[in-house]
């Protein structure tokens, strides 16, 4: 398994319970590596 550190961003500071489609999540990953992506759920 690999560590990480997951930074998540409240695009339009709306504050809500559930993720919504401007939402951003970014991972590092400790190898250095990272990804970025879109995650919304309701």
């Amino acid at each position: 398994s690999t560590d990480v550190v997951s930074i998540f961003v409240d695009s339009n500071n709306g504050k809500t319970s559930t993720f919504e489609a401007d939402d951003r999540q970014y991972t590092i990953r400790r190898d250095g590596g990272s990804t970025s992506g879109i995650r919304a759920e309701t």
